[in-house]
């Protein structure tokens, strides 16, 4: 989730890819649904059906001194 918390992102490098969405399972959709155009346009050449990619979820926390 962004900062603000309005938004999951999701980033590969390998393909180039940064996207945000506002629920994990939009942003799953989201990044499947530009995957295999983004990886043509980087040169990848990997049939869409042998695609894989692996979504991990990060949590990050910050304490506040009161």
């Amino acid at each position: 989730m962004d900062d603000d918390g309005v938004a999951w992102m999701a980033e590969c490098d390998a393909l180039h890819l940064v996207t945000e969405a506002p629920t994990f399972d939009a942003l799953v959709d989201r990044v499947w649904q530009i995957a295999p155009e983004m990886a043509m346009e980087n040169g990848l050449c990997i049939p869409e059906s042998r695609l894989r990619l692996l979504f991990q979820h990060e949590a990050q926390r910050q304490a506040v001194a009161r």
